[in-house]
């Protein structure tokens, strides 16, 4: 009897261990599965969150990258005013001495006389020379404001500093009208300063 009963309590244990182990491998089965699909869900979110902060990241580069490329454009800009209203205001203030020279002779004298009888000639001319070669080199960077003033303000002073031989002093621009165009100038430089470098 006790052999039967070692058979049958060795039955009844090995039915317990394989019922406990196929319920423990069941579980272990279906806690391998929710392990898998956590990993799963996690690492696709990562992917996820990983090309959505690269694109975001590429999104904020581009946007920083154009943004410096108008402060650049815009700084551009700004300079090229400055060194125009520079250049114009000295070739404004020699074209007025011309004026005023000018003025101060008789009328018949002065509609006789050539701009080559004043002393200071060639060293206007030159300077008008260069200046309307820096003025092109520069138009490129001002924008359309400018250089339609800037055209104006050069047009009056061409007509003090290329007088021909007995052109009338009447021919000539007042001081009422050059310092028009030198304000409208100045105005669309201003303006264009004060725009900044949005679009």
């Amino acid at each position: 009897m006790t052999q039967s009963r070692m058979g049958s309590k060795i039955e009844v244990v090995g039915y317990l261990k394989a019922d406990f182990e196929g319920q423990y491998e069941e579980k272990m089965t279906e806690f391998g599965k929710d392990i898998i699909k956590i990993i799963l869900d996690k690492g696709l979110l990562g992917l996820i969150g990983l090309i959505l902060g690269y694109y975001i990241s590429r999104l904020l580069e581009r946007y920083r990258a154009n943004k410096s490329y108008e402060l650049f454009v815009w700084q551009q800009k700004v300079d090229a005013c400055q060194r125009v209203a520079k250049i114009m205001t000295e070739h404004y203030d020699s074209a007025i001495d011309i004026y005023n020279e000018l003025l101060k002779m008789p009328a018949e004298q002065a509609e006789q006389m050539t701009i080559k009888d004043l002393k200071f000639y060639t060293e206007i001319k030159d300077k008008h020379n260069l200046v309307r070669d820096e003025i092109r080199r520069l138009i490129p960077l001002l924008p359309p404001e400018i250089q339609g003033a800037s055209t104006m303000l050069m047009n009056q002073l061409n007509r003090i500093i290329k007088r021909k031989p007995g052109d009338s002093i009447k021919e000539m621009p007042n001081k009422e009208q050059l310092l028009d165009a030198l304000a409208e100038f100045y105005r669309s430089c201003t303006v264009v300063i004060s725009k900044g470098p949005s679009k």
